[in-house]
């Protein structure tokens, strides 16, 4: 899946959400600017006057930015592990902040296709942190009409090789039972076979098709 990814420098004015008020942040290159920032803004309450400044620069360039003190943070989305983020975290002891709160609850809750992540900062070494963040899940998808037996089967292996899984790529490493199982970000409805194959298990919340 992707996440929400705001880097900021450990030194910097920046330790928690709250402070990114009245500080420049970079937010895409000139004329794509981060859709899912923008959200994350709202369900905070937040408009672009809340910021110091909404900078649009190529990428190429946010890095050196944020190091020079030019921006105070860079926002975008991506999936984990990436490698613009570990360039960044060696660049200038740069961090990936902590979205957890009302922002990130309220951006979920306003828009189905999110679903809320868990940013493991191992993968980067030297970092230990859990760090919350949302995003676009990445979603299997097929049509009502797939054979039944056939989901049943495509579940049942994916769900008994979950620590597979979780080895064979580090983008899976936070990947567990309750994540895959989860309804929040589907952004459609399941699957009626999917949906008997997780109750019938007792796996998440049993989800309901609508």
């Amino acid at each position: 899946p992707q996440a929400l990814t705001v880097l900021v420098r450990t030194d910097g004015p920046i330790k928690q959400v709250d402070d990114l008020k009245g500080q420049r942040v970079a937010v895409g290159a000139p004329g794509q600017p981060e859709p899912i920032f923008m959200d994350f803004l709202e369900g905070l309450g937040w408009g672009k006057a809340e910021l110091g400044g909404v900078v649009e620069m190529a990428r190429s360039e946010q890095i050196a930015a944020l190091c020079s003190g030019k921006i105070a943070a860079i926002a975008f989305t991506a999936p984990h592990p990436n490698g613009f983020v570990r360039e960044a975290l060696s660049a200038c002891h740069a961090v990936v902040l902590d979205l957890a709160g009302p922002g990130l609850d309220a951006a979920v809750a306003a828009h189905p296709a999110y679903a809320p992540a868990h940013l493991d900062m191992s993968v980067y070494g030297g970092d230990s942190r859990l760090v919350q963040s949302f995003g676009p899940r990445a979603v299997l998808v097929t049509t009502a009409k797939l054979d039944g037996d056939v989901v049943e089967r495509l579940l049942n292996g994916i769900f008994r090789h979950v620590d597979d899984l979780k080895k064979s790529h580090p983008a899976f490493v936070a990947l567990d039972t309750g994540t895959i199982a989860a309804a929040a970000g589907l952004g459609a409805e399941r699957h009626s076979a999917a949906i008997k194959y997780m109750t019938d298990n007792k796996i998440g919340d049993a989800p309901t098709g609508e």
